[in-house]
């Protein structure tokens, strides 16, 4: 007969430390070297979901993929050049349609000035104080900037051929659902093109738009007795960074406590959810998520959301959201108080939000580098998150921590 302590031995022996390193090892390699594109929609992406869906299926869990519709992008080159000048390189603002126009050129830098120019058929250059700060997404469901959605709007209105943005922070604008093609140029190169307002210039765009398909990989276990233990980590990466440290090292995490907990028979279910949108301007994944789930503040017990950790300075941070006593005294006790951790500031820009907003208490699991540095730091989004930004020791201390934690409470 298998006893519940046996089981326990059983799993704690699968989680040698060399069994933990190679497996990280292995699992961060494949996400971020052998599939080169984690985009929601892109290939890679897909093959990364099937990838984490087998790894649960082996360990013994019953598995579910649950698809949706998402509009992946094709990056291509991109140009303007004025009438008889020189052709200047601009990047392709994410998710933008492609485009080969030509116009006046406009200068604005405030939405009155884009309300008084005559920006039909125009080539709007946007530049000063309105190209400071990244857009929101139009239609993203978690937040709203309303002078943004004003702006926005006069933009779509404006009945311009495409907008060139000239801003310190590109891309300024990363929008499947903005209707107008848009460019991007560094601040030196638009110094170039605002003096010559009034002139043509061309521009063209050989990036694409196409329909794809994404999905949720969503692993469960256990009776659900006392609720539901969900631990999630987003799969997907955005588009261009190998996404080592955001967030392969999540989804690496969730892998190891797949053969960590196999044998749990304690009295929560837990579910190991991988969402696939985070770093999409839809967040597609995540609204699929709750849609299926419509008790959320219910059925959750506690989530766990794992982002961004491992970073190679500083210690993991354990952020805790309207924890009852006793998970918050299991939290400090097991997770924060460890040597390399630390409990970290309440964050919102996580998937742990979403459980959040619902009721739900919840642990998110980052790197208290990031937090320190969450608006200033260029690793994450770029192609520097390769896997040396990554210490694995602070990814075994977790799934140990993690581990520790599910069996006490």
């Amino acid at each position: 007969m298998t006893t519940r302590s046996a089981r326990r031995s059983r799993a704690t022996s699968l989680l040698r430390r060399e069994f933990i390193l190679g497996a990280i090892d292995q699992h961060l390699r494949h996400l971020t070297q052998t599939i080169t594109d984690r985009s929601v929609g892109a290939p890679g992406n897909l093959a990364a979901t099937d990838y984490v869906r087998d790894a649960f299926w082996n360990y013994g869990w019953a598995v579910d993929m649950q698809e949706f519709e998402v509009l992946d992008w094709v990056d291509g080159d991109a140009w303007a050049r004025l009438d008889g000048g020189v052709r200047l390189t601009c990047s392709a603002s994410p998710y933008s349609s492609g485009c080969d126009v030509q116009g006046p050129l406009v200068v604005a830098s405030s939405l009155d000035d884009i309300r008084q120019a005559k920006t039909d058929g125009a080539v709007l250059l946007l530049t000063g104080d309105i190209a400071q700060t990244p857009f929101m997404p139009k239609n993203f469901p978690f937040y709203r900037d309303d002078t943004q959605q004003k702006i926005i709007a006069t933009l779509e209105a404006s009945g311009a051929a495409a907008i060139i943005c000239a801003t310190p922070h590109p891309p300024m604008i990363e929008d499947g659902d903005f209707d107008l093609p848009t460019v991007c140029l560094t601040e030196n190169a638009w110094l170039d093109l605002s003096a010559h307002e009034g002139r043509e210039v061309h521009v063209q765009s050989n990036c694409r738009r196409r329909p794809s398909v994404g999905r949720n990989v969503i692993a469960r276990i256990g009776k659900a007795e006392r609720g539901t233990l969900i631990i999630t980590a987003h799969i997907d990466a955005k588009k261009g960074a190998p996404g080592a440290l955001d967030n392969a090292t999540g989804v690496t995490m969730l892998l190891v406590l797949a053969r960590a907990l196999a044998a749990y028979d304690g009295p929560y279910a837990i579910e190991l959810v991988a969402l696939n949108g985070e770093d999409h301007y839809a967040v597609p994944g995540q609204m699929a998520y709750l849609s299926s789930q419509p008790d959320l503040g219910k059925s959750c017990a506690l989530n766990i959301n794992i982002d961004g950790i491992g970073y190679v300075e500083g210690k993991t941070a354990y952020s805790f959201f309207q924890l009852p006593p006793l998970y918050r005294s299991a939290a400090q006790r097991l997770l924060a108080s460890h040597p390399n951790a630390c409990e970290g500031i309440q964050w919102p820009q996580g998937d742990h939000a979403i459980f959040v907003q619902a009721g739900c208490p919840a642990i998110a699991v980052t790197s208290q580098w990031l937090l320190d540095n969450m608006h200033t730091q260029a690793v994450t989004h770029s192609p520097s998150d390769q896997m040396g930004v990554v210490n694995p020791e602070r990814l075994v201390e977790s799934v140990l921590a993690l581990q520790r934690f599910v069996e006490a409470i």
